[in-house]
Order: structure tokens, then sequence, then C-alpha cells
């Protein structure tokens, strides 16, 4: 199960090469097992599957799998993880995906796995739901005091640059997240001292748009003007955004 889970395609080999060595001891094991060990097994069967249809078109039902194991084990983890990883990877409803990702995330003896699986599948998706919910996700892993990943960490960042090359964030993230949420989060993902200072601009940049999403336009503009007299000559298309911003934002003159 571990070497599955872990796999790694050597060069000029496939998935196959090495699940159909695995999967008829995982047979064997499922066969002779009940309750949790055989959902385990079964569960695992459904990734190899998965793992085999990587390769090429093939005529395997991995979900069906995952039926199986949780029949044997209804909060089996490891079924509920592939079902949502499955269900992400295949485009079906994203909300039905995240709660099997939920229900696997209640076990703690496999919960940086799940983590790292949930980040994963979220990842392979460029849609705003699917990335809103990454950030949702690297947020809650945050707050519970889970160990979130430098790789986690860069995907949330490329995020919110996004958010500020598109100008404004789209309601799926402020549905995702409250503004001031967001606005912790990314002080929480570039709090590593040894920081690129662009990045650190892309931060404050997505703060204020986030602080302007909530209507504190006060906050937004006085965000804007710092990182306004901070910006290199270079960063041209961080430098439209901002002026943009500050026009946008600053009190009209006053007229006599």
């Amino acid at each position: 199960m571990q070497w599955l889970r872990n796999v790694h395609v050597a060069e000029n080999r496939k998935f196959s090469d090495y699940v159909d060595r695995l999967l008829p001891v995982l047979d064997r094991g499922a066969a002779a097992t009940q309750g949790i060990a055989r959902a385990d097994r079964v569960a695992h069967i459904g990734w190899g599957y998965y793992l085999k249809l990587r390769d090429g078109p093939a005529t395997l039902d991995p979900p069906a799998q995952y039926k199986l194991a949780l029949q044997a084990d209804g909060d089996n983890p490891y079924a509920h993880a592939f079902w949502g990883h499955w269900m992400v990877w295949q485009r079906e409803p994203l909300a039905d995906a995240m709660a099997h990702f939920n229900a696997a995330a209640g076990n703690p003896g496999t919960l940086a796995y799940v983590r790292t699986l949930e980040i994963a599948a979220l990842r392979s998706r460029t849609d705003n739901p699917a990335r809103a919910q990454l950030l949702r996700v690297v947020d809650q892993m945050w707050r519970n005091g889970e160990t979130v990943s430098a790789g986690a960490r860069n995907d949330a960042f490329s995020i919110y640059n996004s958010i500020v090359l598109d100008g404004k964030p789209e309601r799926d993230f402020t549905d995702a997240l409250p503004a001031d949420e967001h606005i912790a989060l990314i002080d929480e993902i570039v709090s590593d001292p040894d920081i690129e200072p662009w990045r650190t601009k892309i931060a404050r940049a997505a703060q204020a748009l986030f602080h302007e999403q909530a209507g504190e336009s006060g906050a937004a503009l006085a965000i804007w003007r710092v990182l306004r007299a901070n910006l290199d000559t270079r960063e041209m298309t961080l430098r439209s955004r901002v002026d943009a911003a500050i026009k946008r934002l600053q009190p009209a003159p006053a007229t006599r």
C-alpha cells in the first residue's frame, strides 16, 4: 500500500509495470481480512486502477473499489481521499469531492497524506472554484496547526499572484474565505524572513484588493500608496495595477 501511495515512474516505464506486481498481493490481502484492514486494501486496489488508467484507456472502475472499501469501513480515510481525488481529476462536482476529503481528514493518523493528495488534486485544476478551495484547505491547515509545506505555500502564493494580475478577487475566492481570513493567510504564506522582496509586494497588493473587497477603502489605499513608493522602475505590470488602484480609491479633489 505504501509503495502504491508513493510510486514514481522511472524513465521508459509505465505505472502498470509496478501496479501489476502489487495488485495480486492486495487482492489476496483483501480476501483474507475484514473491516478496516480489508477497506485499506480494497481502497488501494482502486488507487492502483487509477494509476493504470494514467497509462492509457482501460476498462477499470476505481470508484467501484472505493465504494466497496467504504462498505467495509465507512470512515476509511484512504477510500474517501482516493475518491475525492478521482472526482477532482474527473471534473465531477467539487462539493462532492470536498465532502470526501473532509471525511478523510477526520483521521489524524493519515491526515498528512490526505492533505498532500487533496492539494495535489486541487492543484491539477485551473478553474477558480478549485483554486479557491485550495486556499481554503491551506488556511485550514495553518489554523489547525498542521504543517504547511513549502509547495503548498507556493501554490497559495501563485493563486494570490494571479488575483493581483486579474485586478480583483472573483466571488469564488470570497465565498471560500472571508476577506480578513485571506489577509491573515497571505501574511502567513510570506512570513519567511528570507522571502524575495517581489513576493512581499505581490502579497501586499493582494491584501489591498481584499481590503477593498471588504469595503475598507482607506486601508486598501494606504497599502497601495506604500507599495507605490517602494516599487522598482522595472516592475511595470505591478506599477500599472497600483496606479489604477490609487486612482480608483483616492478621494476626488475638493471643488470651490
